[in-house]
């Protein structure tokens, strides 16, 4: 099998699949490895990420490898719907391979996703990404880069000893749930945010956004798989810190169930702020004020107005950087007089380990993001307003504003 026909001009994508011993120190059952050829990428760029569903899965050829054999036996598979589905094998990929491996349907059961091939055409060969399947879950496969190199080699047969002995590389964070990621600025919020200023249902527009990136209308960026949406109502308590001045910012405390105090720092509205969490010994019956005077006595507060504050969260990756954002949509009522603050917040979380990871990247595709963000509200009809605009800003305006009820 080529990895790349002649005059190519696409990202050529192939799945390996073989004993899952190849990645974890387990003991190995089967030999045998099974590449499907997908379908070709519509994204022609190199992917630090690459998520895999069922409905993207179709197999055009499968190149059978019995145990010890790199050079296999090519079965035509034109009409095989899926590969996989979620956790298991799709029936289709199973039958075949049913008819082709010996002990049949068990022997293929022992088949899991390894490896992502993505295959680039230049001038001498292909450029190769390699791709470690990382991430599986009832709606897919996420799969993460862990190597590049030039090739002149045509078929896939030439490349493969070289694609297995990567399949244990960043092991520790690749093949391990819940570590894989790194945060590059940690005690540091960096977000960019959009005021709805309109009577907005947030539940529409997170349905309607959440909708989007999974029929890929945001380019480059796909949900965080298996963990695609969250939902939070909170009551905060919140104080001003009007001095030291570089301490300025405010402080809340949740109610009424709260063990910590969020400490935010920053002068004046802006992409970047400090954002600390100070544990407390236990639920505080007092006020935040006088919690505050126990626990930071240096610091001079100003209380200000209560606040419910509801939140849905989608949560994205950047196929093409690895980097985590959480896209929030956020209301606010501000409990003395009922004004209402309904906001768009785009914040970086964190960044999935890979080959080629950088921080660079992270404030442009926040930024990008965004953009995507603004254009899909004007496009659903809604009026947004690119702002750092803060909660904090929020409870002076209304604070300084004696009037009574509306939204921000």
């Amino acid at each position: 099998m080529r990895l790349i026909p002649t005059n190519a001009t696409v990202v050529h994508r192939f799945l390996l699949l073989g004993d899952p011993a190849h990645q974890y120190p387990i003991a190995r059952t089967t030999g045998t490895l099974v590449a499907a050829e997908l379908a070709t990428d519509t994204w022609a760029g190199e992917k630090a990420v690459e998520l895999l569903r069922a409905g993207d899965s179709e197999a055009g050829r499968l190149l059978i490898m019995p145990t010890g054999a790199m050079d296999g036996q090519e079965a035509e598979s034109l009409g095989i719907a899926a590969t996989w589905n979620g956790l298991g094998m799709s029936a289709d990929l199973e039958d075949r391979l049913a008819e082709h491996l010996q002990g049949g349907r068990s022997a293929a059961r022992r088949l899991s996703p390894l490896l992502m091939l993505r295959c680039h055409p230049t001038e001498r060969g292909s450029r190769i990404e390699v791709l470690v399947a990382a991430r599986f879950r009832a709606g897919g496969v996420v799969f993460v880069r862990v190597s590049r190199w030039e090739a002149k080699e045509a078929a896939l047969s030439d490349v493969l000893p070289h694609c297995l002995e990567l399949c244990r590389s960043l092991h520790p964070q690749v093949a391990n749930d819940r570590r894989e990621f790194e945060n590059f600025h940690p005690q540091t919020e960096i977000e960019t945010k959009i005021d709805l200023p309109g009577e907005v249902s947030i539940w529409a527009l997170t349905s309607a956004i959440g909708t989007a990136l999974e029929a890929g209308s945001f380019e480059g960026f796909i949900p965080d798989l298996g963990n695609e949406l969250l939902r939070r109502s909170t009551r905060r308590e919140i104080c001003e810190i009007v001095a030291p001045p570089d301490e300025v910012g405010y402080i809340a405390l949740r109610r009424p169930t709260g063990r910590m105090l969020k400490v935010k720092t920053f002068s004046q509205d802006g992409l970047r702020r400090r954002e600390v969490f100070h544990p407390l010994s236990g639920v505080p019956t007092a006020s935040l004020a006088d919690v505050i005077g126990m626990e930071f006595p240096h610091l001079t507060v100003r209380e200000l107005s209560s606040i419910d504050r509801t939140l849905y969260c989608i949560n994205v990756e950047s196929a093409i950087t690895g980097h985590l954002y959480s896209v929030e949509l956020d209301e606010v009522v501000e409990l003395d007089r009922g004004r209402v603050l309904r906001q768009l917040e785009v914040e970086y979380d964190y960044s999935r380990v890979h080959e080629g990871l950088s921080s660079d990247s992270i404030e442009p595709e926040l930024f990008r993001l965004t953009n995507l963000l603004e254009q899909h509200l004007k496009e659903l009809g809604v009026t947004g307003e690119r702002t750092y605009h803060s909660k904090l800003s929020f409870l002076r305006d209304c604070a300084a504003d004696p009037g009574t009820g509306g939204s921000s």
